[in-house]
């Protein structure tokens, strides 16, 4: 239940965040800083947490899992979208 109270408060705060950015810069730009910012926070806190509570649950090796797993995924997903962007020039 906390970590998706995390991932919600995230996203609420980019809401409010989007139209006061783009008061203060470019459209495009205000609408990617606030979700870089919020999104990379919230998705680090989330499997930040989780982690922790599997730990304190005396399931280390889970732990490790859920880490090992989002940082593959991320790099897995980072050559998906190289390789595409590479294919379609």
């Amino acid at each position: 239940m906390k970590t998706s109270s995390i991932v919600v408060l995230g996203a609420g705060l980019g809401g409010v965040l989007r139209p006061l950015t783009n008061a203060w810069i470019t459209p495009m730009v205000g609408a990617e800083l606030p979700a870089g910012i919020l999104g990379g926070s919230t998705t680090f806190l989330a499997v930040s947490l989780d982690a922790a509570l599997l730990d304190e649950r005396g399931q280390p090796w889970l732990a490790a899992d859920d880490v090992a797993a989002s940082v593959l995924l991320s790099i897995d997903l980072f050559a998906a979208l190289w390789g595409m962007r590479i294919w379609s020039s």
